[in-house]
């Protein structure tokens, strides 16, 4: 039985896999209580944490022994506004995160030695995200923790995703106001889009995949098992998707225990269906624009 941690961008469905993961009787997906909190160490959730804090959060959580809750939430809320969730090492613990290094800097470079300050302050404003990263790393290396990539390899309609964002195409997440009944599918109106925006984010996006190729690389040569979980995949054999993890995590699901989870009930819905002409009213025109744009994450 192995431990993991998923790591994302926005839009690629880690949530509703992360729910779903969660429901595995051998499986402890790590969030903040009252079912809040589901990226726990993201800076949003979190607070600003040191990279000496972070760097034990990961010792305890990813410890084989027993954790202890009381000690873990005492370092925890001390950024964090709400404690983590009970769970237990004996079973397969993960988390899912942005490795987005958080705002943080040591409280001594703005209250000692003045004359010091500014160069110190550059220096480790600087430094800093690659620190982090690496002490990241090194703990996911120590502590033998699978990392998952979550990955969309449609860039068209990930890049749709991201460009409807909460429905009138500024930013925000539309299947968290539909989970929560704010609007329903009926309500969500179609976009005009504008291609040229479109076409930028879909040049970010193929960006992103290629710093995921990175850090894929990079963990490959530290020893580190790294496996995609790719979206498309989830969406249309579930299944198989959870097989692979399964197989991954080296647990042994049933395909009944597997279908349980799958009929279960999950929090989020898919927001938009396949055929963008649903949400998209020059539906014609992006397609033949950008139809092609695929990124393939192929498992060997």
């Amino acid at each position: 039985m192995r431990k993991f941690i998923a790591f994302f961008t926005e839009k690629e469905g880690s949530t509703t896999m992360m729910h779903m993961l969660d429901q595995f009787d051998d499986v402890n997906v790590v969030h903040q209580i009252n079912n809040q909190g589901w990226e726990p160490l993201d800076a949003h959730t979190s607070g600003d944490l040191s990279i000496k804090s972070l760097s034990r959060l990961f010792d305890m959580i990813y410890s084989s022994k027993a954790v202890n809750m009381d000690q873990l939430n005492r370092l925890y809320t001390k950024t964090a506004k709400l404690p983590l969730q009970t769970f237990s090492a004996k079973l397969s613990v993960g988390l899912k995160m942005r490795l987005v290094p958080h705002q943080y800097v040591h409280p001594w470079t703005r209250t000692r030695w003045p004359a010091w300050n500014a160069f110190w302050y550059e220096r480790l404003q600087r430094d800093y995200p690659m620190n982090f990263r690496t002490a990241l790393l090194n703990r996911l290396q120590m502590h033998n923790v699978i990392v998952f990539i979550t990955v969309r390899q449609d860039l068209l309609r990930w890049a749709l995703s991201k460009y409807h964002g909460d429905g009138s195409g500024a930013p925000g997440h539309l299947q968290f106001k539909l989970a929560n009944g704010e609007i329903s599918q009926e309500q969500i109106s179609k976009l005009k889009v504008d291609c040229e925006k479109l076409g930028e984010i879909i040049a970010r996006s193929r960006f992103v995949h290629k710093e995921n190729r990175k850090l894929r690389d990079s963990l490959i040569g530290m020893g580190v098992s790294v496996f995609p979980l790719r979206y498309e995949l989830f969406l249309d054999n579930k299944y198989v998707f959870f097989k692979q993890i399964s197989n991954w995590l080296g647990l042994d699901w049933s395909d009944i225990t597997i279908q349980n989870v799958i009929n279960s009930e999950t929090y989020l819905k898919k927001v938009h269906s396949n055929d963008i002409s649903d949400f998209v009213e020059n539906a014609d025109e992006v397609l033949e624009k950008f139809d092609h744009c695929w990124e393939d994450w192929a498992i060997d």
